[in-house]
């Protein structure tokens, strides 16, 4: 048979929620000793607290670069024992688990 329906559809509404971006709160920045020219391992969370705040159901990761952290791609694996380098930049991303 070769028919053809043409009233298979259903409407439903769609409701748009606005949640409001995290805020990344005021933290230091962090400083090792090392017996190794320029690089030393830092715990790149032991901010963390400080950076989340009292805010709720967030993601932080931590980036080598800011387009990465943009994008939410190739967060640092094991940021507890970072090889760091003297004046390297970490990028933070928080993100809210609604995002």
């Amino acid at each position: 048979s070769n028919q053809t329906q043409t009233d298979c559809f259903v409407v439903r509404e769609l409701e748009l929620i606005v949640e409001p971006s995290p805020q990344v709160q005021d933290f230091d920045d962090l400083r090792a000793c090392s017996d190794n020219p320029n690089i030393a391992v830092f715990d790149l969370t032991q901010n963390s607290s400080l950076i989340i705040g009292n805010q709720e159901n967030l993601t932080l990761t931590y980036h080598q670069s800011q387009e990465n952290a943009e994008n939410g791609t190739n967060a640092i694996a094991f940021p507890v024992n970072y090889n760091g380098i003297d004046g390297e930049f970490i990028y933070i991303r928080l993100e809210g688990e609604n995002a």
